[in-house]
């Protein structure tokens, strides 16, 4: 297993304990050691640490776990140790350029409260609009009209 930029690939949780178990396949067996004589300390240090903590369970009378823990333990090893995947550049410049900047974001709410209140200032000075009328000349078939400030629907005549 090679990753992107030539180095090995670090050894996965279940691998380590199948190897310190001695489950895994010949092949599986090899790449593990050829891994670990490559002098990687990461995995060195997952591995002494899952074999000291196999020798200490083992040294306890213990009674069976309930159904998934292993499952469970697994998976929180491997969301905590699992090494982070390498960004591209494109990733790395589209994340920094679509960061929120809380800088902007407060000039961003001023501005926006600024807008708000003239607004507001606007329509209290000027006051509301003109009044809207309209006359029909002719109609074909139902036509209904809402007059302003009610909630019914009239029917329009000529």
């Amino acid at each position: 297993m090679i990753s992107g930029e030539g180095q090995l690939a670090h050894i996965t949780f279940e691998q380590l304990a199948d190897y310190q178990d001695g489950t895994l396949i010949p092949e599986e067996v090899t790449f593990v050691e050829t891994h670990l004589a490559a002098e990687c300390h990461s995995c060195q240090d997952d591995l002494a640490w899952l074999k000291g903590t196999v020798v200490t369970m083992r040294s306890y009378d213990w009674e069976a776990p309930p159904a998934g823990l292993r499952a469970i333990a697994r998976r929180n090893f491997r969301e905590h140790f699992e090494p982070v995947a390498q960004k591209s550049r494109l990733s790395i410049w589209l994340d920094t350029l679509l960061a929120p900047k809380p800088r902007f974001a407060l000039a961003g709410a001023v501005a926006l409260m600024a807008i708000i209140a003239m607004g507001v200032a606007l329509i209290t000075l000027v006051g509301p609009g003109p009044e809207l009328s309209a006359t029909v000349a002719d109609v074909t078939g139902l036509v209904e009209v809402q007059p302003a400030g009610t909630h019914r629907w009239l029917l329009l005549q000529a």
